[in-house]
């Protein structure tokens, strides 16, 4: 029930500053820390012509329905697409554009907790700690 929970703040919270993103066009007063308005006019900003905080807008709600409904199947395939998405965002900003997107990276760590929050790696860390 707390797995439910927690998923339930983290896509509310990756809904939130997506639309923040979405409706808001960057500009220099846009990001008070870092460099929100180099990263969202950049070439890196949009996915098949789609606005990247757009489709963070129908990831998050696709990942509220499914909590909703318990389909751990697809919540599990969707949260790993998601946090391979948030990865590939984050290696781009420091790596490719050598800029930060604070907003940016609150979405894609939210992605990447609903990935974890899905996947019981207890289990996992139990075997290597016990031997």
């Amino acid at each position: 029930m707390i797995k439910k929970i927690l998923i339930l703040i983290f896509a509310l919270l990756g809904i939130s500053f997506s639309l923040y993103l979405f409706l808001n066009k960057p500009n220099s007063t846009f990001c008070s820390l870092g460099s929100c308005d180099s990263v969202l006019n950049s070439k890196f900003s949009k996915t098949l012509g789609i606005d990247n905080s757009l489709l963070g807008i129908f990831y998050f709600l696709i990942i509220l329905i499914f909590n909703f409904i318990n389909k751990e199947k697809i919540l599990k395939f969707l949260s790993t697409l998601g946090a391979f998405f948030a990865l590939y965002f984050i290696f781009i900003m420091l790596f490719v554009l050598k800029e930060v997107c604070y907003n940016c990276l609150i979405i894609d760590f939210s992605a990447i907790i609903i990935f974890v929050l899905n996947y019981d790696f207890r289990k996992y860390f139990q075997k290597i700690f016990r031997g």
